[in-house]
């Protein structure tokens, strides 16, 4: 096999379980936490792209009318959908 070790910086496993510990164990922890995530992420972009390109690019770069990539959900097992 291969010579390395695949290691993750755990982050979201680790506040989700910090949050499980203080509310208890409830389906909406994930999700929030995964929200959250994401909305930093958003922020970040934006943060990235002002400092690089100005504020108009950077507005332009995170509205959720314009599409990045594609994505693939699994609604049910075995059946794939497209959304863009």
């Amino acid at each position: 096999g291969p010579n390395y070790v695949g290691m993750e910086f755990q982050l979201v496993s680790f506040v989700a379980a910090l949050a499980y510990h203080a509310f208890g164990t409830q389906p909406w922890i994930g999700r929030m936490v995964s929200i959250a995530f994401g909305l930093w992420g958003i922020f970040a972009l934006y943060k990235l792209v002002c400092r690089v390109w100005g504020d108009t690019r950077a507005v332009a770069a995170c509205s959720p009318d314009r599409p990045r990539c594609v994505v693939i959900t699994c609604a049910r097992p075995g059946r794939m959908s497209w959304m863009y």
